[in-house]
């Protein structure tokens, strides 16, 4: 398992998009509101980098997923189908 993975969820099921942005934005409330100790912001911090990184993976994974089923379309998305 992954130290990032580690920070993000502590356990073996890996996130799925929503709920990693979900969590990406809790994390950026708590920080954006204060009143956290010094380590506490730390680890938010932390924990919030490595949500980003993770959304980012899985954006990149599906646009190239995306990529590839318009690349292998037959159907020219140009032109209007009616």
């Amino acid at each position: 398992m992954s130290t990032d993975r580690q920070v993000i969820d502590g356990g073996d099921e890996p996130l799925d998009f929503e709920t990693a942005f979900g969590s990406l934005q809790e994390a950026i409330g708590q920080l954006e509101r204060g009143g956290l100790s010094l380590d506490a912001s730390i680890n938010t911090f932390e924990r919030g980098m490595a949500l980003a990184n993770r959304c980012a993976e899985m954006l990149d994974a599906a646009e190239l997923r995306v990529t590839r089923v318009l690349e292998s379309s037959t159907v020219d998305l140009d032109d209007a189908a009616f």
